[in-house]
This record gives structure tokens, sequence and C-alpha cells, in this order.
């Protein structure tokens, strides 16, 4: 079973409420995009209307691999119709107040299946409407984790133990998730050439912040403190926040491996995360705070935080920053089961191709449903063939036959079990 083959099989449609008029301080746009990520979109908009970022705003980020509609509010309007690479706005009204994640009622997928075999064509329908009925963990999915350091895990983490000179390893010299291929001959070059600041400077990206960095390296090349806080700050904000989010995922499946025995485990960001086998009912209610200096967790949220941490080499007092950060994460909470609506599965007249359709809560992941329908049904098709094979090897079907009769009965049955 495959998704995302293209970004036209993945179609995300966000909802909001927002009440429009003719006229108010924000433009409000419904942004149509194919193939691109959202941060991208938010700059080129923000270049085309001659506006800071700031005053573009997305209350949801959204994936590049997917066909995506959003809303987005523009600080004091714009023209009626903006068009670029892969993505097309139009104004649709004026508000007093922009869309913010407040506004987010929910999304809806529709969601092409690829390469399915007969017998996962055959175990879909119902294992995807049982999926509607109990649910799957409410994890954070890959997407959330672009900030992934190859080889050290999530980017945050360093910025909050604050050792700066390993902060700057990894933003310069190590592979990230998503790096395109020029960044990362450069990050091959600095691993390198670490410490040789002239030369890498004429080896840095264009147009990238690597070269302000290396910049001032040159010209104060010990002075490793003051370097770090020329990293963008949105980009550590947005590290510090995946990493939170990447603790909280460890907590909740260690919390449901505590409590429930394990179907099995979905892969995301590198971390094998337990999907318990049936869910209790007050899961879907059971709201847990994401790392913050304010946080306050019940028990045994506290125990299993606190080891995490631990383990971690870090407490909830460091999420403040240090005074690396411009503003701290915003306290949030995260429901920790999931349970989407109107999921309905339908084969397609290609073969080894079907489409599922669903609606989801803001802030749950489409990806992380395709993850947990794909190995229940994987579960579900090894079940299928051991029972299969076990038949075939029944002790029965072996022992010696006196009469004749029994004999042909016993073949007769055989043949119309496993037909050749």
């Amino acid at each position: 079973m495959r998704w995302k083959a293209s970004p036209e099989d993945f179609v995300v449609e966000e909802e909001v409420s927002l009440d429009l008029s003719p006229a108010g301080p924000y433009a409000i746009y419904r942004l149509e995009k194919v193939g691109r990520d959202s941060l991208s979109v938010r700059a080129e908009l923000a270049r085309r209307l001659g506006k800071p970022q700031a005053d573009v705003i997305f209350p949801a980020l959204k994936d590049a691999v997917a066909r995506t509609v959003q809303w987005v509010g523009v600080r004091t309007g714009g023209p009626a119709k903006i068009a670029g690479r892969g993505f097309v706005a139009e104004r649709v009204g004026f508000a007093d107040r922009p869309p913010d994640p407040r506004s987010l009622r929910g999304n809806r997928f529709t969601v092409v299946l690829r390469d399915l075999s007969p017998t996962e064509a055959r175990l879909l329908p119902a294992t995807a409407a049982q999926l509607g009925s109990s649910g799957w963990p409410n994890y954070f999915d890959d997407q959330r984790f672009g900030s992934l350091v190859e080889g050290y895990g999530p980017f945050g983490r360093a910025v909050l133990r604050a050792d700066d000179e390993t902060v700057l390893r990894l933003y310069l010299a190590v592979p990230w998730m998503g790096d395109p291929a020029r960044v990362r001959a450069f990050k091959a070059e600095a691993a390198r050439s670490w410490g040789d600041w002239d030369r890498l400077f004429g080896r840095a990206p264009v147009r990238t912040n690597f070269r302000s960095l290396l910049t001032f390296l040159r010209d104060h090349p010990n002075d490793f403190r003051r370097a770090v806080r020329l990293i963008p700050a949105r980009l550590l904000l947005l590290a510090v926040d995946a990493y939170r989010s990447w603790v909280w995922n460890l907590a909740v499946s260690r919390f449901f491996e505590e409590n429930r025995p394990a179907e099995f485990a979905v892969t995301v960001a590198g971390c094998r995360l337990a999907v318990p086998a049936e869910p209790r009912e007050n899961w879907s209610a059971t709201e847990v705070p994401l790392p913050h200096p304010k946080a306050s967790y019940s028990p045994p949220w506290d125990r299993l935080v606190a080891d995490l941490l631990r383990a971690e080499g870090l407490t909830l007092a460091d999420f403040a920053g240090r005074g690396r950060l411009p503003d701290r994460p915003a306290p949030t909470r995260r429901a920790i089961w999931v349970r989407p609506d109107g999921v309905c599965f339908e084969a397609s007249s290609s073969p080894g191709m079907g489409i599922i359709r669903f609606r989801l809560p803001p802030g749950a992941y489409g990806t992380l449903l395709l993850k947990v329908l794909a190995a229940r049904v994987a579960a579900l098709a090894a079940d299928a063939q051991h029972s299969e094979e076990a038949g075939r090897h029944r002790p029965e079907d072996h022992q010696p036959h006196h009469r004749q009769d029994e004999q042909d009965h016993d073949d007769g049955h055989l043949d119309r079990g496993f037909p050749g």
C-alpha cells in the first residue's frame, strides 16, 4: 500500500469559522496550493505584497506533498487574486481579525491509495470502518519534525541544552531531514573544515543564513554564543516546539505500553510508538500538556515526562529557552486519542487502487491514520496467512483411515477446502 505518490493523490481542505464582512483590517484569502509547503508560499506572498511575513497569517501549516486548501489573513488587505508557482490565493472578504488556530474546525482528506495487493483491497473497507469507530493515538507525525538532525535527533534538544558549539555544528555541518542537495553538500564540507570560516564562507550557498553567520564567525571565530543568536529566531522557536512534540509522543507511547497490550507500533521521526489493541473510553477526553515551564502534570504523566526529560538531561524549566528564544512556545494541551468522522474506503476501477475519505479535528494527522490503517491491514493479512498455513497442516488431516468411505469423505473435504 502506498500513498502520496504525487501531490494530487493527497488532498486536504481546511475547515474554518470566520465572520466575513465587506471591509475590515484583514483581507481573508482562500489559498489553494500544490507541491509547495506553507512557509515558502507565505514568504512569496509577503514579497509580492511588499509586506513583512508577520502580516501574512496562516492558522496552520500544510505539507508540500499534497493539494491543500487553506485560509490566510493579510493585514491591511491586498488584491483580489494572487497567483504564483503552485498556488493561487483568492480574496473572499474581510474580517476584524485574521484566522488563527481557534478558527479551525477540522480538515477533510481525500487520499488515493496505490499498489494495493488483492488481500489489502479486500481487507481495507472493513478495517477502515473499524478504525473510524475505534480511533488511534493522536501522535504528531513526521511533518512536525523537519528539524530532526540525522544521527542526533531533534535540533530543539540541543538549543535547550545551551551547548553553543553543538548547536552551530548541528546547524551548519549535519544534514537535516528535507535538506536539498546543495545544502547537504555544503554541510559535508563544513564537517570536514570545521573552524575554517573563510573557506566555508566561500562554499556557503547563496541566499542562506549560513553566509551571515559565517561572516560573523570570520571576525569572531570563537564567539559561538553570539553566533547562535544569528540563527533565525523563528527557526529556533519551531525547533523547540518540535522537540516538545517529540517528548510528548514518547510519553504517550509509554503510557499506552503501561496500560494496554500493544497491537503494533508505528514509526514517527525514527521512534517506534505503541498503538494499543483496545482503547479505553476516557482516552479521547484525556488531554496532556506539551513540555513547558508552567506545565502541570497529574499522575502518571508527571512520572513519565520527568523520566523522559531526566534521560534527555533537561527539566521543564529549560523550556524557557535560557534567553535564546524570542518568545516561549505557548502552553499547549493535546488529546491523546483521536477519532475521525466519515471514514469511507472506495475501491477504484483501476486495479490496485482505492480512495479513502475522512475528516479529522484540528491538529490530527491524516498521514498517521494511513500508517495505522496500513499496519492493521498488514497484521490482519499476516494472521489470515498464518491461519491458512496452520489449516494445511492440521494433525487430523494426516491420521490414518481404516474405512474406505471415511477416506473418500476426507479426500472430498480436502479438495473443497484447498482447491488447486
